[in-house]
């Protein structure tokens, strides 16, 4: 009976024991694969962020190659290992005055046969590897172009897959720097113009008042003429300056009512002229080069003076506008009216054109100057005009200049 219990508790244990040894081996397996799959899914995790990465580089590079593509000025060719053309951005065949298209897929020296220049410089790079950087200036039939040239190869795992060309054309910023200098010089020439012009102005009227009782028509003559000579002189350095003034623009907030109170007080018309601005609180701030308003305002309101004479009103007003080919886009209308005499209907279509003038101390050039000013500013400009009753000159300009 003792040793049948003893057995029935030694199985017991035993099968116990059987039963403890696969509940372990269970936690561990069980353990292992969840520890496989939390590495499987934070390596799924790595491998998304990774490829996540990777195609955002990629498309951050596609979008750089896209804009340095398409770079105003800049023309870039690709050759392949050969020398044979298989590639080249839209600036190309104008820049160079090339059919490119029909050069596809053929020698770098058939593609330039017409710019040797270019070709030898090529040849350097793809037959004796040697980098092209270099300044150039390249006459063509129509054209003269000066820039600089750039040229490499494209290198994978050490071997040659091609070569890029580049061809930034500077003729742009190389008439800009000049056209600078030039303006420069112009305003320094009529600066230094003016003053002995004041001079010789002043010593004339001096003289005018000292001989003022001699009795000499020949000499009142002259005088008068010099005084004459002195103001054309004066008003062609004038011109010279406004030039200058006119020829790029510099953007800035720009206060018109402001400007117009400067403008009006460097005035001063007769006691029976009245002028005003009547500016709106909603068409004040402009985007603007505020020396070309200047300009404009200026030859606006010297006009209106012209035409009222001893007696009239000239009044400066803006509102909100929009222009007529696009309603979308915010403007302003500047309005100079005045109640002088008035422009004829067949001079009415000449006074914008160089040189044309009425009066008989114009130059022909102020109404030329407030054209370009309102094409500087991408504006409109409309002029209702009638006789005895007085001329309206309307200049649409966009609120936000870009």
């Amino acid at each position: 009976m003792l040793s049948k219990s003893y057995l029935i508790v030694l199985f017991s244990i035993e099968k116990l024991l059987n039963t403890s040894e696969t509940l372990h081996f269970a936690t561990i397996f069980n353990k292992s694969q969840i520890l496989s799959y939390f590495v499987l899914a934070l390596f799924l995790i790595l491998l998304f962020f990774s490829l996540y990465r990777l195609l955002f580089y990629i498309l951050f590079h596609l979008n750089f190659i896209k804009n340095h593509l398409n770079i105003p000025n800049k023309t870039i060719m690709f050759f392949n290992s050969k020398g044979e053309l298989f590639h080249f951005n839209h600036n190309a065949e104008n820049m160079l005055n090339l059919p490119l298209r029909e050069k596809k897929g053929k020698s770098y020296k058939i593609v330039f046969n017409s710019l040797p220049q270019i070709r030898s410089h090529l040849e350097n790079l793809i037959v004796n590897g040697q980098k092209i950087e270099e300044e150039f200036t390249l006459f063509m039939q129509n054209k003269i172009l000066k820039g600089h040239l750039l040229g490499y190869p494209v290198i994978a795992f050490k071997k040659s897959l091609g070569f890029v060309l580049e061809i930034h054309d500077l003729s742009k910023e190389i008439i800009s720097e000049r056209e600078d200098l030039i303006h420069r010089l112009v305003r320094k020439m009529s600066h230094d113009i003016k003053t002995p012009l004041a001079t010789i102005k002043f010593s004339v009227e001096t003289l005018k008042y000292v001989i003022e009782n001699i009795d000499d028509e020949e000499v009142g003559e002259s005088l008068q003429n010099i005084t004459h000579e002195v103001n054309r002189i004066q008003a062609i350095t004038n011109n010279y300056s406004k030039i200058a003034q006119i020829s790029r623009l510099r953007i800035n907030i720009v206060d018109l009512k402001e400007l117009c109170t400067e403008l009006i007080s460097q005035f001063h018309p007769p006691e029976a002229v009245e002028l005003v601005d009547k500016i709106s609180p909603n068409a004040r701030y402009i985007t603007a080069d505020a020396d070309q308003l200047r300009v404009m305002f200026k030859e606006l309101i010297e006009n209106s003076l012209d035409a009222v004479g001893p007696k009239g009103e000239i009044v400066i007003n803006t509102f909100p506008a929009a222009f007529t080919n696009n309603k979308k886009k915010e403007a302003i209308c500047i309005n100079i009216s005045d109640t002088g005499v008035g422009i004829l209907p067949g001079v009415k279509d000449k006074i914008f054109e160089p040189s044309f003038t009425t009066k008989t101390h114009g130059t022909g050039l102020g109404l030329v100057f407030v054209k370009q000013v309102v094409e500087n500013h991408q504006g409109e400009i409309l002029v209702d005009s009638e006789i005895n009753k007085g001329t309206r000159v309307q200049i649409i300009l966009p609120k936000e200049l870009k």
